[in-house]
Parts: C-alpha cells; sequence; structure tokens
C-alpha cells in the first residue's frame, strides 16, 4: 500500500508537466476536464458525457465543491467550458464543454493513452486487469469510506 501514494504522486507530478506545457492546464484542470468529457464513462462516478452539475462533478473528481469552483474559472476562462441555467430548474447550473473543450477532451485522451504505453504496453492483458482491479477497489474504499459495506467487487474491474 505504500506505492499507492507513491505512484499516484509520480503520476500527478508528470502530468502537471504535459499539460502546464502545452495550454498552461495543471493536472487537475485536465482530469476535471476528462471526468467531464467521459461523465458516461465505466466505473465510480458514472454521469452525462459533456455535462455535469458542480456538486455532481466535484463528487465524480473526489473533490470538495470549493477545490473545484477554481478549478472551473479556470477552464471557463481557457473557453472550455461554460456554465448553463437549467431551463426546467432555474436554481441548477450546468457546466458544459464548449467546442474547444471536446475538442481538448480528445487531445488529452491521446496523450493519457501515450502516457500510459511504456507500462500498459509492457504488462500482459490479465496482469493489466488485475493492477485495474486493485485500483479501482483502493479508489472506491478510500474515497467513500462512509459506504465502506455497499461497495462490492462487481463490475470494479471495468474502471480506470
Amino acid at each position: 500500500m505504500r506505492l499507492v501514494p507513491l505512484a499516484g504522486h509520480a503520476v500527478s507530478q508528470r502530468f502537471s508537466r504535459i499539460f502546464g506545457s502545452q495550454d498552461g492546464l495543471t493536472g487537475s484542470s485536465a482530469a476535471v476536464l476528462s471526468v467531464l468529457g467521459f461523465g458516461g464513462g465505466r466505473g465510480p462516478g458514472l454521469g452525462i458525457a459533456g455535462r455535469a452539475t458542480h456538486a455532481d462533478l466535484a463528487r465524480r473528481c473526489m473533490i470538495t465543491p470549493a477545490t473545484l469552483t477554481g478549478v472551473v474559472n479556470t477552464l471557463v476562462k481557457a473557453g472550455y467550458v461554460r456554465r448553463e441555467r437549467d431551463e426546467d430548474d432555474r436554481r441548477v447550473v450546468w457546466l458544459v464543454l464548449t467546442e474547444p473543450g471536446w475538442e481538448r477532451v480528445r487531445q488529452i485522451a491521446g496523450e493519457l493513452r501515450d502516457f500510459a504505453v511504456p507500462i500498459t504496453g509492457s504488462l500482459p492483458r490479465d496482469e493489466e486487469m488485475v493492477v485495474r482491479r486493485f485500483l479501482t477497489q483502493v479508489i472506491l474504499h478510500y474515497a467513500c469510506p462512509e459506504e465502506e459495506g455497499a461497495v462490492s467487487g462487481g463490475g470494479a474491474s471495468d474502471a480506470a
């Protein structure tokens, strides 16, 4: 378990260097943009691709809504995200990807695939799945400790 935070820190630092050198995004901004774009993905935090409420996106990113506010402000200023009022309930504000936001999400996805190839490309598929299941269980267990008993292993191998 000591290796989990070390691996996370190493990956986070590399993400920050990659994204910061391109368009000034932090690793956190790129991660939030990706989660917003791939909201319909597999695993923990399913959502609507390209659209989320602030609270839902914070939950899916496993950060506080207050922390997310600064990241969203940066993404809005960059033109990647816009805020829209819900037509039926004006109290609800949606965070929506713009066309440049969608393009950046596609670029990030490609960069993440390229980033992972040296590691994932060297692992046999069955070993990759074991690592994926383990990391998913770590995320599910520690991200939602109050729901510890509610988390099951079913379907978790598809996450991440």
